[in-house]
């Protein structure tokens, strides 16, 4: 039952993120006075950068400029997330946890969740502890579920991070030159 509960508060988390994304895009002038509003009690270098992001990020959403977009983005989202649930599906599988569909796609989001928190680089250890928690729902036991993060982690980071370095190389740039560009950008005092 509290699962059901979960799923129903994580649909209405999205609904109203959704919504305010959808402020965000038609309304940016009054929600940027908003988010200054609220953040008036923080200090004036941190209220200033926030407010950097929040323009960099308002600016992105330009992109859906039309209902038709906003759909077309909702459906190709759709496409990128069914092949992955796939993959978490044939995972579960292949070390013999059998559970619904539906599964595969709730342990997706609740790992897309868990690696928005700060965490150590690549996730380490965030994934784990998210994926045994995530499979601990349906009782599957935490040695199982800590081979299976292992091997969804081993599947997620390193075909992007190898694909990553091969366009960083074909461009001509090195992780070298990438670091001296990072460091060049980056705000005095930040």
């Amino acid at each position: 039952d509290w699962l059901r509960t979960s799923a129903w508060f994580a649909i209405a988390l999205y609904i109203l993120a959704l919504g305010f994304l959808i402020f965000l895009r038609v309304e940016q002038e009054r929600s940027r006075r908003w988010i200054a509003f609220l953040l008036r009690p923080l200090p004036e270098r941190w209220r200033s950068r926030l407010l950097s992001l929040l323009d960099s990020f308002t600016e992105g959403l330009r992109i859906l400029h039309s209902v038709k977009e906003l759909v077309l983005s909702a459906l190709l989202s759709v496409l990128v997330w069914i092949p992955s649930a796939f993959v978490i599906a044939c995972i579960l599988l292949s070390h013999g946890v059998r559970l619904p569909l539906f599964a595969a796609f709730q342990l997706q989001v609740i790992m897309c969740l868990a690696v928005m928190l700060p965490s150590a680089p690549g996730y380490l250890g965030t994934i784990q502890f998210i994926t045994v928690t995530g499979l601990g729902l349906y009782g599957v036991p935490e040695s199982t579920a800590l081979s299976i993060s292992f091997l969804l982690h081993f599947n997620q980071y390193v075909p992007i991070t190898a694909v990553g370095l091969l366009c960083l190389f074909r461009e001509g740039v090195s992780l070298k030159k990438l670091r001296r560009s990072i460091e060049k950008e980056e705000i005095p005092g930040g």
